[in-house]
């Protein structure tokens, strides 16, 4: 009985056998080997088996592990987008490539592209408006105030409020704040922003000047055509901000990555 080697192939048929409810003795039978060499061959079966089983387990783990990394980083970069308006792709950063070798094909690569090639447009036309508006502040105050006696007005922060309105026009205009300079001078902010440096004896008319400029030069400004621009390209960009947004979200959801990357543990 047993004329040749008995391989991992046939020992594993022979367990399913006894699984099925097969005795030894039926097996040994079956399969023309000695009961003894059928009931060796069984155990190491099983041994085999329940290896390979914890194999597959230690794999699913790191799989999983793997695969929970690189979706902790898909969160962060939604976090970011709905932050700062904007997705800096860092072909360094070892998750930026494990997504794109996982998902080469995925919408986020176009749409991260079009976001910074916008974002730089945008800035572009900040700049751009930030100087027109400079020369613009600059008239308003010389036709507002005549008499600047007693006072040292630093208004360029007005411009940066008023293009902070352009760029954020949904976010109402913060409250004025002080803050006393170690020279005895008063910093007036709008929010985060510095407005004016003055005497004490300044602040409510420095606060009137800044109100009186920012009203005048906000209303006028929408209708350059810088603006227009500069309004046209925020709406693009908030577009593709939404598809950006649905696409990690969908990244995020499904949770397991089609694919392999150079990081994967197998």
């Amino acid at each position: 009985m047993g004329l040749y080697t008995v391989t991992k192939k046939m020992r594993q048929e022979w367990l399913e056998m006894r699984e099925n409810g097969d005795t030894l003795k039926e097996i040994s039978k079956e399969v023309k080997y000695d009961p003894r060499t059928v009931a060796k061959h069984l155990e190491t079966a099983q041994h085999e088996r329940d290896n390979e089983e914890i194999r597959k387990q230690i794999k699913r783990k790191a799989l999983e592990d793997h695969y929970a990394e690189i979706i902790v980083f898909v969160d962060k970069l939604i976090s970011e987008l709905e932050l700062k308006k904007s997705l800096k792709r860092d072909d360094s950063d070892v998750y930026w490539i494990a997504l794109q070798q996982h998902m080469p094909k995925a919408r986020v690569w176009p749409l991260t592209t079009k976001l910074e090639e916008l974002g730089s447009m945008i800035v572009t036309l900040a700049e751009g408006l930030k100087t027109k508006l400079s020369e613009n502040v600059q008239l308003r105050i010389s036709n507002l105030v005549t008499d600047q006696s007693g006072t040292d007005f630093v208004l360029a922060g007005v411009v940066d409020v008023v293009i902070d309105r352009l760029l954020r026009p949904d976010v109402p205009l913060p409250s004025f704040r002080i803050i006393r300079e170690a020279d005895e001078t008063q910093t007036i902010l709008l929010g985060r922003l510095s407005v004016a440096r003055v005497n004490a004896g300044s602040i409510n008319k420095a606060k009137e000047m800044v109100t009186a400029v920012i009203d005048n030069v906000a209303g006028e400004v929408k209708t350059w055509t810088e603006v227009e621009e500069l309004a046209r390209s925020l709406l693009d960009r908030d577009g593709f901000i939404n598809e950006l947004r649905e696409a990690l979200v969908t990244i995020k959801m499904r949770k397991i990555l089609p694919g392999n990357c150079t990081y994967c543990p197998f």
